[in-house]
């Protein structure tokens, strides 16, 4: 919408503008000429040194594992857009990776990113972190550097001044607003009453942003949150206390929002306390319900448990390929985070192609005018930016743990199986 007004007031400035011309001059005096609109710069015959791209993630630490599965992810899209014969509009020009490791620190993601700007990256993507996104994103625009985030949903890292940071995946609003609303579309579908719900978050930026779009689409959806429970997702080893209270709360329903680690011990920890109140457990952007490897890693005891999260596209036979690919080198499943990665030096790659420059200033145009007709994330439409920044296609959806594996359920044009509502493990 605000880049079809600004197009519009532009327009409409240049009409009035050759009003005035035309009052201004005589009868006898023809207008000028318009200036000619200048040649686009000729493509270079001979491709250039390698273009430096930044890949800021959490290398170290308690999201180790998927930091570092994201700059795999990043440095396979590098090599396979160079095997497929480089940046075409600059002679064939190759990318290269520069990696870094923001240890999970806003700060030291800071510090990372102002050196790999200092070494000549054209643009960064990352952080995984809201916080540390946040910082990153400041510096981008304060620097005039392309971030294209991977994986972060906190809403302020991107405002209507942003310009040069570009996010795929769908913000904390979307996420809050689109899961709850999920929940409720599949719970009237099941013909299973969901009233009252829990919400069990990491205490974060990232949890209480969800919490609040959450909080409030509930109120609209007449869903009353009953219980809210905050946690540290990397000091946590044990969440029984906390789940004790939801099953004292009496809801329907629990709603989770954290990271992997902490995910796995919802679920271990519901397999003991065993609420007999609770009808479902609906993730809304938890880093593990979705994750290939969780229903192992919890025993069986996540069965059933619903996310709504943004996700590749499963249905995708490009998806399928490029995890394949993956798995078979670097020997483990490539969850959606590396997906997302993959995406944004994809995004990267097209704004080059599109500006025909490395240029920064060049590339953040390229980028702000991307359509990827064919996304590895399911959306509602190409991954395409607002003025702002923002995929203006960006949506999660639902996925279900069923018979040990996840599967994408809802909505149905993304569906891979039928979803089982109104079922906990602990009742199977």
């Amino acid at each position: 919408m605000r880049r079809t007004k600004r197009s519009t007031a532009i327009a409409s400035a240049f009409v009035a503008l050759a009003m005035i011309a035309a009052a201004c001059g005589g009868d006898d005096e023809a207008a000028p000429a318009p200036e000619p609109t200048p040649a686009p710069a000729p493509a270079p015959e001979e491709p250039g040194d390698p273009i430096a791209i930044g890949a800021l993630h959490p290398l170290t630490g308690g999201l180790a594992q998927d930091g570092i599965a994201m700059d795999e992810a990043a440095q396979m899209a590098v090599d396979d857009i160079n095997a497929a014969g480089g940046i075409k509009s600059l002679a064939g020009t190759e990318l290269t990776l520069i990696s870094a490791d923001s240890q999970g620190s806003p700060d030291v993601g800071a510090t990372e990113a102002q050196r790999m700007i200092d070494e000549g990256v054209v643009a960064i993507i990352g952080a995984y972190q809201s916080a540390v996104s946040i910082n990153v994103a400041a510096l981008a625009e304060r620097s005039g550097v392309p971030f294209v985030i991977d994986v972060t949903v906190a809403d302020a890292v991107i405002t209507d001044e942003s310009r040069y940071t570009f996010r795929i995946q769908p913000n904390a609003t979307d996420n809050g607003v689109f899961g709850v609303q999920a929940l409720v579309e599949m719970a009237e579908l099941a013909g299973v009453e969901i009233s009252t719900v829990a919400h069990l978050y990491d205490q974060s930026g990232f949890g209480t942003s969800i919490h609040d779009a959450l909080a409030a689409e509930a109120e609209v959806l007449g869903i009353e949150i009953v219980e809210k429970i905050t946690y540290n997702p990397f000091d946590v080893s044990d969440l029984t206390t906390e789940l004790a209270r939801v099953e004292a709360s009496g809801a329907d329903a629990l709603i989770n929002t954290g990271y992997y680690g902490d995910g796995v011990l919802v679920a271990r920890g519901l397999n003991e306390v065993r609420p007999d109140n609770l009808k479902v457990v609906f993730g809304v952007a938890s880093g593990a319900f979705d994750v290939d490897e969780f229903p192992s890693d919890v025993d069986g005891a996540g069965e059933y448990f619903f996310n709504s999260n943004y996700h590749y596209d499963a249905t995708s036979a490009r998806v399928q390929d490029i995890r394949a690919r993956y798995e078979e080198r670097f020997g483990k499943p490539m969850r959606t985070a590396g997906v997302l990665a993959y995406q944004a030096i994809e995004v990267i790659a097209q704004g080059l192609e599109s500006a025909g420059s490395a240029d920064r200033d060049a590339l953040r145009d390229g980028i702000s005018g991307v359509v990827i007709d064919d996304p590895l994330v399911a959306t509602s439409g190409p991954i395409q930016f607002d003025e702002s920044g923002e995929n203006i296609n960006a949506r999660p959806i639902v996925m279900q743990v069923l018979d040990g594996n996840i599967r994408q359920v809802y909505p149905v044009n993304f569906k891979e199986a039928d979803f089982v509502f109104g079922q906990v493990p602990w009742r199977d």
